[in-house]
This record gives structure tokens, C-alpha cells and sequence, in this order.
């Protein structure tokens, strides 16, 4: 039985989320000494206490543990690249994987030979001009998804290693001896059966593929598997189902995928960066309760809004809300978040609910002006404290005040801020919120047979 009552720090085992992230196990001194992944935070981290006989490495890890944080990840995928990252940064006593120089492997498209074939590789191992995509973790879907592509023709690029070119020719005698070439299973261009302009076209859909458009393959194999299932060849049914889960694999949303040594874990103290991001925006009152915003879309299609809460630095999923984009068509993101800025706080007047201390906004400035003529037109912009958030540097945009209101701001913080990781990770809880209703939209539109 799963004991439930367990406090570690200031997390009960009964609160964690039923998510996939990642949890750092630390000592009485705050150091970390076991970074963990999980499919589902709490049942991962209440499995440690369910058995009597936990081994002795649990048994002494359990016996170090005093503190106990977690990183809630968009996806699976994103907490597997996730540990990786921080098992190899902070080097865990308990850890022993990832302390190697070993990492998932990448998609190579070889872009920078005349025809270029894709094939997996360890980072270290791409060549310079390579078009290289991932890193995966499932290494096993990925493969079976490059061996799909290339049965079916879908990406018919070269399998084989040879090394040739339009001015270095494969040697004839290796041509005739090639299994691929006798039974037309590849295009042939060591043959010129293909000329090298229709050779880089497919290698150029290849990198489409492996860049996250691949709606147009996805129906493809779709619509296979459902003919070979109502013809009863369930075996090619099952196979095409396999590519199918593969090509949902390599579409994940990851939003971390590298740490430099320079970087850090977003993990804060809830009250002090709660204070810290009102001293840093220079609030009347602490933002305790902070509304996020973020937009989700594919080239316009499926737009949708995402707006998540914290309450007391703290994610408040209660209080989640997301919005399928009804007025805006094609691609403006601006007008997209003004939209679903009016539609939640007209909703939160007319209900007369309480406005949030901050509006943060995932975005920079034009963002932010969006959010504004939002807030303007409900005669809310005076009642409210509204920030972006741009991405990479991690600026804060603020509106000037009084007269100056025109202007806008711009707030660095340091990465260890502790402000600043709040405002961060409620950005990229908005992201994950949004990127998920996003993509279930998408698998309802594809099974309806509706054009992404």
C-alpha cells in the first residue's frame, strides 16, 4: 500500500501531480544526490515507500533524503532529455547512468553530400553540413519508423554507406552487387536512375518530416492502417499503428532541450519569488495570484490559447483555462492573444470573479501591446499589472506608469533570480498547457479526416 502521508520538505506525497517530470532527491544540506524521471510524478516517487524490501541502494538513498523537488515536463519525452541533462550537470552520488559522455541520438539527414541518406547518430558524431534532428529517446521507434519510411517509399532515400558524388562515381562492380538496386528497393542514384535535383527533393521532405510537419504523412498512414484493418490484415495494421506511434514520437513538444553548465534548474521557493518578482516589477501588491497566457498553432491551423494559474507561486490546475481562436484566421499571434485576453477577463467581469494580481503574457512586445488594447477596450488596463515574457534572453516587458504609460520597460534578471523563475516557469507551464489541447486537437482533426 502506498503510503500517502509522507512529507518530504514542504511536499506530500499526496500532492505531487500525475504528470511526467523530473524529481531531485537532496541530502540535509540541499545538495542533490539523485536526479529521477518519472511517466507520473506521484506514483513514481510514492513507489520508494511501498515495499519493505527496497534494496540497499533505496535503502540508503531513502535514509540521505531530506528534501524533495520536482519539475513538472510537457511530455515524457522532455523529462527523459530532461534527467540526462541534469545527471550529467550536478553529477548525483546515486545516479549512475548519464555519467558518461553518452547521450540520445539525433536524425541525421546528410544534406551536405550531392545524395544524402538519413541514418541515427551521437551528437559528437555529425558531420559538419548535416541536418541533424531530435535527440530522441525511444531509440527504438525511431529506427523502426526510418525502416517504415524506407519500405513504404514514403522517404525513399539510399540506405547504403557508400561514399560517392556527381564527379566521384560509385564504382559499377558495387552498383551490381547491391541487394537495393537488383530489387528496386532505392531510388538508385549511384545508378542515375534518379537525377539529383528529384534525389534532394525527397531529402528535403525528410527534413520537413523531422522538423515537425509531418500532418500530410500521418494522414497517409492513417488512412493504410484503417484499409488493412477493414480487409482483416491486422498484421499490417499493427505495423502501420507502430509508424504511427513513431511519427508521434519525433513530434513531441519539447521545451528544453539543452542545459549549458552555465544554466540552472528552475526551482524556486514559492513565497520569496513571490516577493522577488514584485520587488523586480516594482508592484503595489505581491503577485499571488499570477494569470499566463500563451498561443499554440500549426502555420494558423488549430489555434488555440492556453491560460494557467498560480496561486501563491504555486500552479493552480483548477483554474486552467483554454480557448479555441474563433475570430482570428491564418497566422498573427498578436491578434490571437488579444483575443483570448478579452474572452477571459469579459468572462471573469461578467461572472465577477477576482482579477489576478499579474498578467504575464508569453511574448515580447508586441505581445504585450495585444494584451493591452485587450485590457484597454474592458476598461481593466489601470486595474491590473500586465508583463511578457520574451523567450531565450528571458526579458520581462512592463508598461510605463502615469504619463510614461506609453512606454514600455524592459526588466533583466539575473537566471538565478528567484522571480524570474517563477515568472518562467509559469511561462512554460502556459506552453505545455497549450502545445497539449494543441495536439489533441490536431489527433481529433486527423481521425475525423479533417486538412491540418
Amino acid at each position: 500500500m502506498v503510503r500517502s502521508d509522507i512529507l518530504i520538505g514542504d511536499i506530500q506525497l499526496t500532492d505531487l501531480p500525475q504528470t511526467p517530470g523530473v524529481y531531485l532527491m537532496r541530502d540535509n544540506t540541499g545538495k542533490i544526490i539523485y536526479v529521477g524521471k518519472a511517466k507520473n510524478l506521484k506514483k513514481r516517487v510514492s513507489s520508494y515507500f511501498q515495499k519493505q524490501d527496497i534494496g540497499a541502494k533505496n535503502f540508503a538513498l531513502l535514509g540521505a533524503l531530506q528534501k524533495l523537488d520536482y519539475l513538472e515536463c510537457a511530455s515524457e519525452r522532455e523529462a527523459l532529455l530532461l534527467e540526462e541533462q541534469l545527471i550529467k550537470k550536478y553529477q548525483p552520488i546515486f545516479n549512475a547512468m548519464w555519467k558518461d559522455d553518452k547521450s540520445y541520438p539525433y536524425v541525421v539527414v546528410s544534406t551536405q553530400e550531392d545524395f544524402p541518406r538519413i541514418y541515427l547518430a551521437r551528437k559528437k558524431h555529425i558531420p559538419a553540413g548535416a541536418r541533424a534532428f531530435g535527440p530522441y529517446p525511444n531509440v527504438s521507434k525511431v529506427k523502426h519508423l526510418i525502416r517504415g519510411l524506407f519500405r513504404s517509399g514514403a522517404i525513399a532515400l539510399r540506405p547504403c554507406r557508400w561514399d560517392f558524388s556527381v564527379k566521384k562515381p560509385l564504382d559499377p562492380k558495387i552498383i551490381n552487387s547491391c541487394i537495393y538496386y537488383h530489387t528496386k528497393t532505392c531510388p538508385a542514384p549511384c545508378a542515375a536512375l534518379i537525377s539529383k535535383t528529384r534525389y534532394r527533393s525527397i531529402a528535403k521532405q525528410a527534413t520537413l518530416l523531422f522538423s515537425g510537419r509531418q500532418e500530410r504523412l500521418h494522414r497517409h498512414l492513417e488512412k493504410q492502417m484503417k484499409k488493412a484493418a477493414k480487409v482483416l490484415d491486422f498484421e499490417k495494421a499493427g505495423r502501420l499503428k507502430s509508424e504511427i506511434e513513431a511519427l508521434d514520437h519525433i513530434g513531441e513538444g519539447v521545451m528544453i532541450t539543452s542545459l549549458n553548465k552555465e544554466d540552472f534548474v528552475l526551482l524556486y521557493a514559492p513565497k520569496e519569488a513571490v516577493q522577488s518578482l514584485q520587488e523586480a516589477l516594482h508592484l503595489k501588491f505581491p503577485p499571488a495570484h499570477i494569470e499566463t497566457f500563451d498561443i499554440s498553432n500549426l502555420q494558423g491551423t488549430y489555434a488555440v490559447g492556453s491560460m494557467v494559474c498560480f496561486v501563491g507561486g504555486k500552479p493552480n490546475k483548477d483554474h486552467y483555462r483554454r480557448f479555441r481562436i474563433k475570430t482570428v484566421s491564418g497566422i498573427n499571434d498578436f491578434a490571437m492573444i488579444e483575443e483570448v485576453v478579452r474572452r477571459r477577463y469579459q468572462r471573469v467581469l461578467n461572472e465577477k470573479e477576482p482579477l489576478p494580481n499579474l498578467i504575464l503574457i508569453d511574448g515580447g512586445i508586441g505581445q504585450l501591446q495585444a494584451a493591452k488594447n485587450a485590457l484597454t477596450e474592458l476598461k481593466l488596463i489601470h486595474r491590473v499589472h500586465l508583463a511578457s515574457l520574451a523567450k531565450r534572453e528571458e526579458i520581462l516587458y512592463v508598461l510605463g506608469e502615469g504619463k510614461s504609460e506609453e512606454k514600455i520597460k524592459e526588466i533583466r534578471l539575473g537566471k538565478d533570480h528567484e522571480g524570474l523563475r517563477l515568472a518562467m516557469a509559469s511561462r512554460d507551464e502556459a506552453h505545455r498547457f497549450a502545445i497539449t489541447y494543441h495536439k489533441t486537437l490536431r489527433k481529433r482533426g486527423f481521425f475525423e479526416g479533417h486538412e491540418s
